[in-house]
């Protein structure tokens, strides 16, 4: 009787939404969500949108460097007078919950349930996942778009009469994740090639028709953000330096970021390399293994992270986007997951299940409790004890001054609710200061002098601290 109780308990959907959010609220409960450069993109273009109906960065220039769904779920924050930060975290924890469903509803064909135990607390509790959550990014929102376009194209496939609009759904939420980060391309490329796959009792032709239309509305959906880019800032895309690494190099590094989902991070290279190796020949020797029909429908999820990672490889082979880490490397985590432990489902038998389930899953729970304790202590990001005791940051954060000009505008955004730009532009004097952070102290986002703008402005010296000094600003 107990154990039937447990059981019901342990299959509801609420219990694991419970568990994703907990693994959350757990590490941002002492100081907030985390915040770092890229939130404050985010934010400034939030608060672009709701005050001036613009997409706009800190220079005051058309951002094309982010797609602007999340700025745009973010800017909603301001017309509800909710704190952004607030708000985002709602998003965040939503993203997270969604995605920790969706891996529920796809595991559900699994045989033996441990394995579906196993893979939902290694979801809830994986530190790419819940750093995705638990910092002002929009990763979380991304990842949980794609699941959710990947159980409308299931449906599709099973669908007789409904294959057409469970198609179109699912089209539709790829879009949305292109316009959240635009590696969603990604995510198209392996659901065309997953529909035009030929199974039995379709037809090639329907299907390949069916394929190319999805195909479209994801492309034209993507160029019109590119025309928009085109036409306001002269560019499509945010222009990158060359890259620096061969294309073997990054697929190698990538290699060793997903090795740490199974060894620690501070394992010589080689280790983590050859452990990353692993879990893909796992991924691709699991598609042969006792093939069902369930088992043929996460093919799906093969060609993600192959594709992912070929394309991304790439890109970064070509333009030099990112260092690799477990954010960006973040989308292909519940995938790879997803396809290992149904791939165990099949090979191990129920006997051993629960101590191979045990073992796999204890790796990512004291990464997640070693590392979530150490954020809980210190916060992160510009929400850290560190920066809420930066006495140039606290007087800034108190002054009533709305506008910055400053040489490193990203802590002055968030959390202080300030519009600060990285150059020189026109503002109303009165209500705008200069933050100049001492070089030493802290990274200059931009090097030009602050005497450039005495070109507009008469520079007045005010408070001067440890970390840098205010000017205040008169018309000439």
């Amino acid at each position: 009787m107990g154990s039937t109780w447990f059981y019901k308990i342990v299959e509801h959907p609420v219990f694991w939404i419970i568990h994703a959010v907990i693994a959350v609220l757990y590490i941002v409960a002492p100081h907030g969500i985390g915040l770092t450069h890229d939130s404050s993109m985010y934010v400034f273009a939030a608060q672009g949108i709701y005050e001036q109906g613009a997409y706009l960065d800190p220079s005051a220039q058309p951002m094309v460097l982010y797609p602007p769904l999340y700025s745009l779920l973010l800017s909603w924050s301001y017309g509800l007078h909710i704190p952004v930060q607030a708000w985002a975290l709602l998003i965040n924890v939503l993203s997270h919950a969604i995605l920790v469903i969706c891996c529920k509803s796809e595991s559900e064909t699994f045989r033996n349930k441990t394995w579906q135990y196993a893979l939902l607390l290694c979801i809830s509790y994986g530190l790419p996942m819940v750093q995705n959550a638990v910092f002002l990014w929009s990763d979380s929102l991304f990842i949980a778009l794609l699941m959710l376009s990947g159980i409308c194209l299931r449906h599709a496939q099973s669908s007789d009469r409904n294959v057409w609009k469970w198609l179109l759904a699912s089209a539709c939420l790829a879009s949305a994740s292109i316009y959240v980060r635009y590696i969603g391309v990604a995510w198209v490329l392996a659901a065309v090639l997953y529909w035009i796959v030929p199974r039995e009792h379709h037809s090639f032709k329907k299907q390949f028709w069916q394929a190319t239309v999805y195909g479209l509305v994801c492309l034209v959906s993507f160029l019109c953000w590119e025309y928009r880019n085109y036409q306001l800032a002269g560019i499509a895309n945010h222009p990158y330096d060359d890259g620096i690494y061969t294309f073997i190099q990054n697929l190698l590094s990538m290699l060793s970021w997903i090795g740490t989902y199974i060894i620690p991070g501070n394992v010589w290279e080689t280790g983590r390399i050859m452990s990353g190796i692993f879990l893909m020949l796992i991924v691709l020797f699991s598609r042969f293994y006792k093939r069902t029909d369930s088992v043929v429908r996460e093919d799906l999820y093969l060609y993600m992270v192959l594709s992912y990672v070929v394309l991304f490889a790439g890109l970064n082979t070509r333009y030099e986007i990112c260092d690799w880490d477990d954010r960006y490397l973040s989308p292909v985590y519940p995938f790879i997951f997803l396809l290992i432990f149904s791939f165990l489902d099949r090979l191990i038998k129920p006997g051993m299940a629960a101590i191979i389930a045990l073992l796999l899953c204890l790796y990512p729970m004291v990464r997640y409790f070693k590392n979530a304790s150490d954020w809980r202590k210190s916060g992160m990001g510009f929400n850290s004890i560190e920066w809420k005791s930066n006495s140039l940051l606290r007087w800034v954060r108190s002054s009533p001054y709305r506008y910055c000009i400053s040489n490193n505008p990203m802590p002055l955004l968030v959390p202080g609710a300030k519009t600060a730009y990285y150059r020189p532009v026109s503002l109303d004097p009165r209500h705008t200061i200069v933050v100049w952070w001492n070089q030493p102290l802290q990274l200059n986002y931009h090097d030009w002098p602050l005497e450039k703008l005495s070109e507009t402005y008469i520079l007045i010296p005010g408070p001067e601290f440890l970390e840098g000094k205010i000017v205040f600003l008169k018309s000439k």
